[in-house]
């Protein structure tokens, strides 16, 4: 699906810090700091205790999902403030798993290519490759996820994981929050495409069909591993 907005938040790449580690600003006129750090890289079958109920991620996604689709669960952590956030990606994505975990989560609208529907979806992106994470789904099981200022980012493909924690201020825990709450305000069933498009732009695409777009891995959402 083509997209319909621009994301809500903004990153740019300040600089290396030391091994593992890496610092983040916000492109606005807030400079809000935001730090990352990779706690794991390593085999699915030598993962320590700490991950261990990240393999049900993956075997659930082999249960439940097509060849080229994703699943993504969260676990909540030792505090309201803290979730890590499962991507468990289909085989032969082996070489993604570090830039998806290191990629920052946002949120935008996808409009269908007939635009008669619009999806509110959080996003992963890494260079071509990009995960789409249905946003309803998100909320519904996890409500509380959008409070979190600590966010471990798990991804897996080919019983490879990579783990990284995302630190983040209150300040853009509330930026992003209230950009998924304008999403959902103007997407799924709030969505009244006669009020935004002409009907002769409407005429226009009314026989396309949605296609996969290129590097996009979709996800669903499960509460596996709550």
């Amino acid at each position: 699906m083509p997209r319909a907005s621009t994301p809500h938040c903004g990153w740019t790449k300040q600089q290396d810090l030391d091994l593992g580690r890496t610092a983040w600003v916000r492109n606005s006129s807030r400079k809000t700091l935001m730090t990352q750090e990779i706690l794991y890289i390593g085999s699915l079958s030598t993962t320590p205790e700490a991950y261990s109920w990240v393999s049900v991620a993956q075997m659930t996604r082999d249960r439940k999902c097509g060849p080229d689709e994703g699943l993504v669960t969260l676990r909540r952590g030792p505090s309201r403030e803290e979730w890590t956030l499962v991507v468990a990606l289909p085989d032969g994505n082996k070489d993604k798993v570090v830039p998806l975990a290191q990629a920052l989560l946002d949120v935008e609208t996808r409009d269908s290519r007939d635009l008669t529907y619009r999806a509110a979806v959080y996003v992963l992106q890494a260079g071509e490759a990009a995960v789409h994470i249905n946003g309803f789904m998100l909320h519904q099981y996890f409500p509380g996820f959008g409070f979190s200022t600590t966010l471990n980012v798990a991804t897996i493909s080919d019983h490879k994981l990579v783990v990284v924690r995302h630190k983040l201020s209150q300040v853009e825990v509330e930026s992003l929050e209230s950009g998924a709450q304008a999403a959902f305000a103007v997407s799924g069933l709030n969505y009244k495409p006669f009020r935004i498009w002409g009907e002769e732009e409407m005429e226009a695409v009314a026989e396309l069909e949605d296609e996969p777009e290129p590097g996009v891995i979709y996800c669903t959402v499960s509460p596996v591993g709550r």
